[in-house]
């Protein structure tokens, strides 16, 4: 899971909260990109990568998708498809997105 520094001090706080509705997520390797962040949260431990050249490093791995919340990856415009929704009980939503080729 891939996400910026905000996303990342917005669900650290709360993330203990969420465990029923996001069970899986507990179990996927987090990373944060930023440059400002000095360490991770305990709250909800992470991975900073430092630059983009990092995150591309990652991108090459052996490991599976890269699941990205609440963080623009990328500066370049791309279109997106929804293939799946669903709102919570506590108004947080999950949208999984096609890229449009």
């Amino acid at each position: 899971m891939l996400m910026g520094r905000r996303s990342h001090e917005a669900f650290a706080p709360v993330w203990s909260t969420m465990m029923d509705d996001f069970a899986g997520y507990d179990a996927l390797p987090r990373y944060v990109v930023s440059t400002m962040l000095a360490r991770d949260d305990e709250r909800w431990p992470a991975t900073i990568l430092l630059s983009l050249d990092a995150v591309a490093t990652l991108k090459e791995g052996a490991g599976g998708p890269i699941i990205v919340h609440g963080s623009a990856a990328d500066r370049d415009a791309v279109k997106l498809r929804v293939v799946e929704h669903t709102t919570y009980d506590n108004g947080i939503q999950m949208q999984v997105l096609d890229v449009v080729r």
